[in-house]
């Protein structure tokens, strides 16, 4: 699985998370199946915010067992970016999630509970870089 936390030109990172998820906010994420990382994380960051990729670097390697998916239990990889945009012409909302541009430090204001598992320690990493 490939994790793209999305920040914008004022250093603020995207999160987002589904009405009644239980598992709280994650980054954008995308399965690898025919298309290079690259090109996963450019389609998947278009197809859901709607901006442009300027540049990204590796952040994190997780590995999960027992991932609960489609009602069965997964072992899974996430590759994790951290992914920079240029601007936020042509931003697209996603009226079936809740989402938000925060600052890391923002973000971190937030309880454990309301982030999915480990995002909220990417996001303590991430605060130190961006």
């Amino acid at each position: 699985m490939i994790g793209s936390f999305v920040v914008n030109p004022d250093s603020k990172l995207y999160l987002q998370t589904k009405p009644g998820q239980t598992s709280g906010f994650r980054c954008l994420n995308e399965q690898l199946f025919n298309d290079s990382i690259e090109d996963t994380i450019k389609i998947s960051v278009k197809e859901k915010t709607g901006l442009n990729v300027k540049n990204y670097k590796l952040i994190n390697v997780t590995e999960g067992f027992d991932v609960p998916k489609d009602g069965e239990k997964h072992h899974m990889v996430f590759v994790d970016y951290v992914v920079y945009v240029d601007t936020m012409e042509g931003l697209k909302t996603d009226t079936t999630r809740i989402s938000e541009w925060l600052t890391c430090d923002e973000w971190l204001k937030k309880d454990e509970s309301d982030f999915a598992p480990y995002i909220k320690n990417v996001v303590k990493d991430l605060s130190k870089s961006i």
